[in-house]
């Protein structure tokens, strides 16, 4: 064994220490879970043996590092380099497990020998002794999780005469304008990486969607109110429909994807303008994504700063130039030609007949607003007190259908195909939240099943 150079003292600093749990084992304990008298969290770590005796390198740490780790997102490495107080300790027992020769050292000062690799996370079943707070520290690394992706915003009023405060309005219009924009960015990224996963099964790729709009909306996992700065982030809940440990990274890598390209960057850089263009080339879903967002920046009323996660100030997000504007947003108007040029009505549906009850539009980007009268399920018909409405478009090779106060979102190849899954897809939610009290669900889920159940006269 390595002769150390720490400093020798007399005794652990931990008094009764009792052993909780093993926490790596092989043909002995390799790392082990104490605690003392103090309820003190102390690790031991075997780092050597000589034949007579093993060293163990011994550590305090907090309950939550010591539960990151055992949930995987810290590896033992960090929980060395970073114990608390900084202090660590080295302690040779023998095999009458008497402690000799222990000394004191620091983290910057330990043997390289005696730190495991950078990957050394826990990989092993979770000792039954740690269920118990399993629960509460999952939801604590969640959030965390969270907080590791987000970035941070701070607002402030230009007018600070009477307060540094931000005005409901002005914050409902910012949080709207970053949520718009995001799912503009998530549509085009399902259909650009999910298509071939999902084998072009329109009806499963309707329902990722659906599920992944539901589940992975952006959230504030962080703020202060003295300006008003926030800390933003998408909620991710595991989705059953592809392979999970690729999907959890996919699902993070496409919230870091708008983080990069959406609010971090600089519109007023023409070669950060042109890669823009040519990573979203299609002009409406370009549209989609920054349209939303841009309107967020022009705000007359607010100044808008990109923080680091303690809102200390990044940089300063201004708007874009006029130019840049319509060119990221194809709010330039370019005429088609002729035998191109496509026009929607208005209509109302009855039965299996599309009636036209407005006239044509005369500018092509406009989106139609269509009305159901009756819920076609898989095997029931349900009658409506009043029309539901939607919004129908063709983006690219697919027809899409959006109603917004549910939070439906369906694609199909052909109008009738994607008109049926959003027939499903209302029947699903009608039939999934009334099988569900109230009490296990959200407040926006229990005002959709009220609104369902008002609109339901007969099935």
């Amino acid at each position: 064994m390595e002769e150390l150079q720490y400093i020798s003292i007399g005794i652990l600093p931990y008094d009764n220490l009792k052993k909780v749990s093993d926490l790596i084992a092989y043909e002995g304990p390799l790392l082990s879970h104490y605690k003392d008298s103090y309820d003190r969290n102390v690790l031991f770590f075997w780092v050597d043996f000589n034949g007579i005796h093993n060293r163990w390198l011994v550590f305090e740490v907090s309950e939550k590092q010591l539960y990151f780790y055992i949930l995987g997102y810290i590896p033992l490495r960090v929980l060395i380099e970073e114990p608390l107080n900084n202090t660590l300790f080295t302690v040779d027992i023998n095999s009458e497990l008497e402690y000799e020769n222990i000394k004191i050292t620091f983290s910057r000062d330990l043997l390289s020998a005696y730190i495991p690799e950078p990957d050394s996370f826990f990989k092993f079943s979770i000792p039954s002794i740690y269920l118990s707070k399993l629960e509460k520290y999952e939801e604590a690394l969640y959030h965390q999780k969270l907080k590791d992706v987000a970035f941070f915003i701070k607002l402030e009023p230009v007018n600070k005469t009477h307060s540094t405060l931000v005005g409901l309005g002005d914050l409902d219009k910012f949080i709207k304008g970053v949520k718009d924009s995001f799912f503009g960015l998530l549509n085009h990224v399902v259909l650009r990486d999910k298509v071939d996963v999902l084998s072009a099964d329109v009806s499963r790729l309707n329902e990722y969607y659906n599920a992944l709009k539901k589940d992975f909306e952006p959230v504030i996992v962080k703020a202060d109110i003295s300006s008003f700065a926030l800390g933003i982030s998408a909620g991710s809940t595991s989705l059953k429909l592809v392979d999970q440990s690729s999907d959890m990274e996919w699902k993070k890598n496409i919230f870091e994807e708008y983080k990069k390209n959406v609010i971090e960057i600089d519109y007023n850089n023409d070669e950060q303008v042109k890669q823009i263009l040519e990573r979203y080339k299609d002009d409406k879903t370009r549209s989609k994504i920054y349209s939303p967002i841009f309107q967020v920046f022009k705000s007359q009323n607010l100044i808008i700063e990109l923080t680091d996660n303690n809102f200390k100030k990044i940089k300063e997000i201004r708007p874009p130039r006029k130019e840049v504007f319509d060119l990221i947003t194809s709010n330039l108007k370019v005429i088609p030609d002729e035998e191109t040029f496509r026009r929607f009505a208005y209509v109302e549906i009855k039965g299996q007949k599309i009636v036209k009850t407005l006239s044509l539009f005369e500018d092509e980007n406009q989106v139609p607003a269509l009305s159901i009268t009756q819920i076609k399920g898989t095997e029931k018909i349900y009658v409506l007190k009043f029309p539901i409405y939607f919004m129908y478009a063709v983006d690219g090779e697919y027809h899409t259908i959006e109603q917004e106060e549910f939070g439906i979102y369906v694609h199909g190849s052909t109008f009738d195909e994607a008109l049926q899954a959003f027939h499903e897809e209302i029947e699903y939610i009608y039939e999934r939240y009334n099988c569900l009290s109230d009490d296990q669900l959200t407040s926006d889920v229990k005002n959709i099943k009220n609104r369902l159940n008002q609109l339901i006269i007969s099935q």
